[in-house]
């Protein structure tokens, strides 16, 4: 049975890039361009992996992966920002502790935008073995 991978972000081109990869390696690939149609793909289906933007019209990531991990504890996350700020919220006595940081330590793991793509197959692959 192939992993369902399910990719939200709001930049359709980044999506369709992502979703032809994935499908390439052989994974089940959903798309949302939005935090709403995110979080009904999400209330939908059981995914493997959610690779996730934080800013998204309609609904932030922040909102979307509390929800996830509230859905569906054990769905990994692996949140997609172009924004390198967000990377500091992770580091041991960052300035930056608020319901953001507290956030986005729910998910498995964080990705800085451009994507390094072997490094990004290699994190989904890992995710996968830790179900």
């Amino acid at each position: 049975m192939k992993k369902r991978v399910l990719i939200i972000d709001d930049d359709e081109m980044s999506c369709d890039e992502l979703s032809d990869l994935l499908t390439g390696e052989s994974y089940e690939v959903q798309q949302a361009f939005d935090g709403l149609e995110g979080k009904r793909r999400i209330e939908e289906g059981n995914y493997d992996v959610v690779l996730l933007d934080l800013m998204l019209p309609g609904m932030s990531g922040f909102d979307l992966l509390k929800i996830l991990k509230k859905m569906y504890a054990n769905a990994k996350c692996l949140v997609l920002t172009s924004k390198p700020l967000q990377l500091e919220y992770l580091r041991e006595g960052a300035p930056y502790v608020n319901d953001d940081y507290e956030t986005l330590k729910m998910a498995d793991g964080v990705m800085l935008k451009p994507l390094n793509i072997d490094l990004l197959l290699q994190h989904i692959k890992e995710l996968l073995e830790k179900r």
